[in-house]
């Protein structure tokens, strides 16, 4: 879904992406854009999904995904762990 939403954001702001010099704003834009993509999918309102369960949410993001495996593998050997969001 990641690799989905990025894509789409650049195709869709093609004309911007070759002409950056002419809309520094619209390419900050842009970056905010991706950044929310890199954080979570999820992060856009029309991609909220009612009722998804965890193992859907993890799939969907590279982030959740190493963060799943870290945390399970943390848990497994008896480690503590804080998270600071």
């Amino acid at each position: 879904m990641q690799q989905q939403y990025s894509k789409f954001i650049l195709e869709l702001n093609q004309s911007v992406l070759k002409y950056t010099t002419s809309e520094p704003q619209k390419l900050q834009n842009i970056i905010t854009q991706l950044k929310k993509v890199c954080n979570h999918p999820f992060m856009f309102r029309d991609a909220m999904i009612e009722k998804m369960s965890l193992e859907e949410i993890v799939e969907n993001s590279g982030k959740m995904q190493v963060l799943d495996a870290l945390l399970t593998k943390f848990k497994a050997e008896g480690h503590k762990v804080l998270i600071y969001t």
